[in-house]
């Protein structure tokens, strides 16, 4: 949940002065270092925590969560050139949560983006400094947490390996190929919320190391389509050649379909997701270039 200081649930952009520091956080040394971002993945190891309530440092009763140590922030980077898009996390086994100063002057606080994790995003970020606390929810407790600032669509804390080696032999498709089933296990215990497509967030759980297959597709642009079809609920993730990632669930029923209509060459890598963390139903991988239904017998009148 992305909390502003104007209570729970309300995202809220203020700037407060005090002796200055904003709203009573430090302009100390950073615990942890500081750098510049320049775009890519930043990791920085942390200990989360402090002895202060961050509520009450910020002065508002039902703002941020969490205890800090607002002397001192744990990590500071700048950004020199506004890029398209800033995430921010702190990943950790532990319940944490972000209080973030912004280059405007603004104090943001998140908790619970990706599970437990809190991820600060920015469609547009902007130049200047950024300086963030990594907070855990008891008085003088300490967790370690790696922060992390991507400019990538994927979840910041589940980090699904898409170019991983897949679970079943690669599929090579040429244009007008026969279409092809293929068994496999979908699943896993990753959620696959974190991954961003044009349609809002995927569903579904997955297996973060080893995708379900990759399917290699050459000869001029046509249709392709791909389904996982089970007696189980099953979800699908499809990441094309040009990094664009695609999303589907409950298309056939409670099946997934995902159809390209102009694929171009390239490889596609698919994941077969259970609706449920840690179910590993059987599924059958159908890809198609035809139109109709994939997982849904045609009913003969």
């Amino acid at each position: 949940m992305r909390l502003g200081l104007f209570g729970v649930g309300f995202v809220g952009v203020v700037s407060l002065a005090c002796g200055g520091a904003l709203g009573g956080l430090g302009d100390g040394a950073p615990l942890y270092g500081s750098g510049t971002y320049t775009g890519g993945m930043t990791e920085v190891e942390v200990r989360a925590g402090g002895d202060t309530e961050a509520k009450t440092v910020l002065g508002v009763p039902t703002s941020c969560v969490g205890f800090i140590a607002p002397e001192q922030p744990d990590y500071t980077f700048t950004v020199a050139s506004p890029g398209s898009l800033l995430n921010i996390g702190a990943c950790s086994d532990q319940d944490t949560a972000l209080v973030i100063r912004t280059p405007s002057g603004s104090t943001e606080c998140i908790d619970d983006s990706e599970g437990t994790n809190p991820v600060y995003t920015e469609n547009a970020s902007a130049i200047g400094e950024y300086a963030v606390w990594v907070a855990t929810y008891s008085s003088g407790g300490s967790a370690s947490a790696k922060l992390r600032i991507t400019d990538s669509n994927d979840s910041v804390c589940t980090r699904i390996a898409f170019d991983g080696e897949p679970s079943v032999p690669p599929i090579a498709l040429a244009g007008g190929f026969a279409p092809q089933s293929v068994p496999v296990q979908a699943g896993g215990t990753s959620s696959a919320g974190g991954i961003r497509n044009a349609r809002g967030n995927c569903t579904g759980y997955v297996d973060e190391a080893t995708p379900t297959a990759r399917i290699s597709f050459t000869g001029a642009s046509g249709p392709l389509n791909i389904a996982a079809c089970s007696s189980s609920d099953t979800t699908l993730i499809v990441r094309g050649p040009d990094g664009t990632t695609l999303c589907d669930d409950d298309s056939e029923g409670s099946n997934p379909v995902v159809r390209i209509p102009a694929a171009g060459a390239g490889d596609y890598t698919v994941l077969v997701g259970a609706y449920s963390s840690g179910e590993r139903p059987s599924a059958s991988l159908k890809v198609s270039s035809a139109s109709g239904t994939l997982c849904t017998p045609a009913v003969v009148k």
